[in-house]
């Protein structure tokens, strides 16, 4: 279940690139860096948000499903170091 970060209907937009995001982040006060439910940071554009979520994906499917086994082992084996995205 995913929570938006703001409320408003409207998506707010940076002033640091042109196009707008989805919200992102748990809406409870100081929760997430500021930049995250106010969107004012210059730093922070459209590609970190497509890189934060293509790191996302491949934690949630390469790694997660995995991570109990490894830690039980004390090692990760080098075969999860082949489907690395480069």
């Amino acid at each position: 279940m995913s929570i938006p970060a703001t409320t408003s209907k409207e998506t707010p937009v940076s002033p640091s690139n042109d196009s707008a995001h989805e919200p992102f982040g748990c809406p409870t006060p100081y929760a997430e860096p500021l930049w995250y439910s106010r969107n004012v940071s210059p730093h922070h554009t459209t590609s970190h948000r497509k890189l934060r979520a293509a790191v996302r994906k491949y934690v949630d499917e390469e790694i997660l499903p995995h991570a109990f086994d490894w830690e039980s082992a004390g090692k990760v084996p080098d075969s999860a170091r082949d489907v690395m995205p480069s």
